[in-house]
This record gives structure tokens, sequence and C-alpha cells, in this order.
């Protein structure tokens, strides 16, 4: 080997150690914020969860959810509730909870993951409301039923979430409560 060319390429091995050091300070400089972002994320999705808890505690009226499957998952009665009408309607099917003016429109409604608006529907659940909802027994109560369409992460139906709310018996249902028939015409 020419003694020029030796002398040349001498000083690229000591230039590695110094270009490793820094990438390897450059990539725990990486994690270390990463890290530092996902304790934030944490903490601000924890304190997100919290809100929506107590908003939930608040609501005055039903509120439920159903999975893919249109079955119920999640069913709380109004924040006043008596403690009797704590129980669940869980794992039965939307449809099979409420009696529209035409059932099969409203499982297809479902089934077509369409929002629901504020539909007039009678509640089909017996006792499961704890036996009434505004004094009236429950399997024979005017309800207005409500509902938005769920999607996971990736953009999949992943249910419902919606409320429910009892309507005046005496005065039937107000004008912005629609039936199913009724929305379909409008459509």
């Amino acid at each position: 080997v020419p003694a020029g060319d030796a002398a040349e390429t001498a000083p690229w091995p000591s230039l590695l150690w110094p270009a490793g050091a820094a990438l390897l300070l450059l990539a725990l400089g990486g994690w270390a914020w990463q890290a530092r972002q996902t304790r934030a994320s944490r903490h601000a999705l924890q304190q997100l969860r919290v809100e929506r808890l107590a908003l939930a505690d608040t609501l005055d009226l039903w509120q439920w959810r159903s999975d893919a499957e249109h079955r119920i998952t999640d069913w709380r009665p109004p924040s006043d509730a008596p403690t009797t009408q704590w129980q669940s309607a869980c794992g039965q099917r939307v449809w099979d909870c409420f009696e529209a003016d035409d059932k099969a429109a409203l499982r297809s409604r479902l089934e077509q993951h369409a929002a629901l608006p504020a539909l007039a529907v009678r509640c089909a659940l017996g006792g499961t409301l704890g036996g009434a909802l505004d004094g009236a027994p429950a399997e024979r109560q005017t309800v207005q039923l409500r509902a938005a369409v769920l999607t996971d992460a990736q953009g999949r139906f992943a249910g419902h979430l919606g409320t429910l709310r009892a309507l005046p018996a005496a005065a039937g249902a107000p004008d912005h409560t629609t039936t199913l028939s009724a929305h379909a015409a409008s459509t």
C-alpha cells in the first residue's frame, strides 16, 4: 500500500465514533420526547373519559349504546332515577326493545348503520325500565328514540349511541319527533 493512501484513510475510523455517539444521543432524545408525548396523551385521554362519565351522570334521559351486532351493551337511566330503575337491557337487540309504527323499517334503518332522528316508538321492555317511565307502565310508554352512528378506529361500523326520552302521554309526540314512515317519506 502506498504511504499516501494510508494517510488519507486513517481519519475515517476515528470520525465514526463521534458520529455514532451523536446518532445514539439523537435516538435517545427522540425516545424521551415520545415517552413524554405518550404520557401527556394518556393523561388527556383519561381526562376526557372522566368528563364524559360526569356528563353522562348529569343527563336527565335514558342513555344506551349498542355494538356492531345491534345488541345493547350499555343502558343508563336518567341521573335522578331511583336505584330500582338501574336494571339492564344489555344483550337485547335494539329493535326488540321498541315497537315502531313499522318495526321492519326500524330494524332496516339500524342494519343500514343509519342515525336515528327523534323517532316516536313504544317501549317493549316491560319492567326493564324499572316498571315505569314518568309514571306510565313502560310497556305502554311512548318514547323518543335517538341514536348516532359509532365507528371504530378503522372507520367500520361499531354500533349506535343513543338516548331515550319519555314523551307525555296526553300530548302525544311533539313536532320535533317523527315516525319512521314520516322520516322515510321525507328522505
